[in-house]
């Protein structure tokens, strides 16, 4: 696993424990976004994994994810209106 993710996991542990965060068959979700199965190993394999994923996507379970749940395009279209040049 790779070292910033392994401290990733160790330092959101202690949310993962808390009986108020959100779980799938009693693992903590974790939803991520381009990550693979590098992101299991011993603290992270009590995590449910999501793959965060455009609509084309495909069986997460290959690439080491527990599921995956669609999300939008992530970039603006050029024709999106702006303020001051910056994005509104």
């Amino acid at each position: 696993m790779r070292i910033w993710i392994r401290k990733f996991v160790a330092c959101a542990c202690p949310a993962f424990r808390d009986p108020r965060y959100l779980r799938s068959g009693g693992r903590p979700i974790l939803v991520t976004r381009g990550w693979d199965s590098v992101t299991r190993g011993a603290e992270s394999d009590e995590l449910f994994l999501l793959q965060s994923e455009p609509a084309e996507g495909g069986d997460p379970r290959p690439r080491g994810f527990d599921a995956a749940v669609e999300t939008p395009q992530t970039t603006l279209p050029s024709s999106y209106p702006r303020s001051n040049g910056a994005w509104t």
